[in-house]
């Protein structure tokens, strides 16, 4: 059973204009919503608390379906700054937790193994440390940052995210080597065609 250390925070407020029409996170990808299988893989694992989802306000479809599942829903008015806003609205909603595990909600291949392994790593070294994926070494997300981070995270601006938090601090930073596939997000409808 998880304690109240680790709130899961699912991205899910992108504009997907790359994607075309429809929403990229309800297109059905191995028989699933995309969505659903980020949120899987994150439930599955005993050591998170709380996972919340960030939605943009207009995005009623998505907000319909997240209502089913069992995450708490948040909603991210200014969605148009990038995933940035999202990153500060994920802190704000990580308030009173040991930790926040940020996470895009286009990966389908995240397995529930890699997530465990990222929690177990942050929780070997709790505050100051971080820990993050990486893949052909390069640090990314999914990562979880203890809350002492959480001021440098409210700083986050445009669609660099939290980048320059894992490249300037790399030292605090714990890897996690994960298969550089779990890491593909979907981007295009032709990807979610080919599966």
């Amino acid at each position: 059973m998880a304690s109240n250390r680790i709130c899961a925070s699912v991205l899910a407020s992108g504009v997907s204009s790359r994607f075309g029409d429809g929403s990229k996170l309800l297109q059905h990808f191995n028989g699933f919503p995309l969505i659903d299988l980020v949120i899987n893989a994150l439930a599955r694992t005993g050591e998170i608390s709380e996972i919340v989802v960030i939605i943009r306000p207009d995005d009623h479809n998505l907000k319909a379906i997240l209502s089913t599942r069992d995450v708490r829903i948040v909603q991210n008015s200014n969605f148009e700054e990038g995933i940035s806003a999202a990153i500060r609205v994920a802190v704000k909603e990580a308030q009173g937790f040991d930790c926040l595990l940020i996470c895009p909600a286009h990966m389908p291949w995240l397995t529930t193994d890699s997530i465990q392994r990222l929690c177990l790593a942050w929780l070997s070294v709790g505050n100051p440390g971080i820990s993050a994926t990486i893949a052909d070494g390069h640090l990314r997300s999914p990562a979880i940052f203890g809350s002492d981070w959480f001021t440098k995270l409210l700083k986050c601006k445009g669609d660099q995210g939290a980048k320059w938090i894992l490249e300037e601090y790399r030292a605090f930073v714990v890897p996690v080597e994960i298969s550089s596939q779990e890491l593909v997000d979907i981007d295009v409808r032709e990807e979610v065609k080919r599966n």
